[in-house]
């Protein structure tokens, strides 16, 4: 009996060292793949386990050990890509304000070309004119100013500064700054009122400044001339349905080139933040101009033609009806 229990005992001992060795052999190596498993999965792609013997496990475990190789090799190749892309951005948005920057300088820079001919010709006709360059040239530093403001607080509520503008004045001072790159183009500029125009409560340089990005868009499609045309009417109800109309109405700017036109995919993303179909321009223009315009309680619409044109129509509330001299 007691040698039937010896042998029992040395079985149970011999199964139970063949269990550790295993575990220690098969069990083990499997916990820690889970574990450094996990790791990976958290984000964590340092860790590796050590490779020990030529078996299934070794196998499994220099398997992963190089799928986590290969992981690591990807996230460096994609954090490479990004700072390549972000590089591109910064060097693109460079180009871009400068730009931008670029328009006001080179019609300051003309303006005063101007204003020395008028004064070394000595002439007293012309003293008129140079006093309307020098007013300009105030103005385009004033709005160059607020292109660099824009720059810095794209994505931040807007301060608007409010007054009694007239709109129709203000589309004219717009129109007397893009004439003479028009001109050079061969674009013929036309403005009308379909209506009396009531003034507006705006911020005058906000709204310049959406009525000068519209038209310098619509002249930079146009590069072997065509036709600009301007209209403002004043609108008694709402342009769409299921809009509240607005108690005094609504002051319309239709803004229509003949130009290239906008493809249907692009017109979907016009308003984004830097998004453009220029070599030059970093495609805040119109983002800005949306910001300005619904800052107003307004509404900006862009209806293309392909190959044919485009029409910007802006729509601007009126608070009071004071008709516009």
């Amino acid at each position: 009996m007691y040698k039937r229990v010896a042998v029992t005992l040395m079985i149970f001992s011999l199964g139970i060292l063949v269990s550790l060795y295993l575990a220690r052999k098969y069990t083990q190596p499997l916990h820690d793949v889970v574990k450094a498993a996990k790791h990976v999965a958290a984000g964590d792609l340092t860790k590796t386990i050590e490779v020990e013997g030529e078996d299934e496990i070794a196998e499994l475990t220099r398997s992963f050990n190089e799928m986590v190789e290969k992981l690591r090799q990807h996230r460096e190749l994609e954090e490479r890509l990004r700072e390549a892309e972000r590089l591109s951005a910064v060097g693109k948005l460079a180009s871009g304000i400068a730009h931008e920057i670029r328009n006001p300088l080179n019609f300051m820079n003309l303006s005063i070309d101007h204003i020395r001919t008028r004064l070394e010709s000595g002439r007293p006709e012309g003293a008129a004119e140079v006093l309307a360059l020098m007013s300009n040239i105030k103005a385009e530093i004033h709005r160059l100013n607020g292109m660099i403001e824009n720059f810095l607080t794209v994505g931040k509520p807007l301060a608007l500064n409010k007054s009694d503008v007239d709109l129709v004045t203000l589309i004219r001072e717009v129109v007397g700054l893009a004439r003479q790159k028009a001109v050079e183009q061969g674009i013929t500029i036309e403005v009308s009122e379909a209506t009396p125009i009531p003034r507006l409560q705006a911020d005058p340089v906000q709204i310049k400044t959406c009525l000068m990005n519209v038209v310098l868009n619509a002249i930079q499609a146009m590069p072997a001339g065509g036709r600009l045309r301007i209209t403002t009417q004043h609108c008694a109800e709402a342009r769409s349905e299921g809009q509240a109309p607005e108690p005094h109405g609504t002051v319309e700017v239709t803004i229509s080139d003949t130009g290239s036109g906008i493809s249907e995919e692009d017109l979907n993303r016009i308003f984004n933040p830097y998004f453009t179909t220029k070599k030059l321009g970093i495609g805040l223009g119109l983002a800005i101009t949306k910001k300005i315009v619904e800052e107003h309680r307004g509404r900006i619409d862009v209806r293309s033609r392909p190959h044919e044109g485009t029409d910007v129509v802006i729509s601007l509330p009126v608070e009071r009806v004071a008709v516009a001299a």
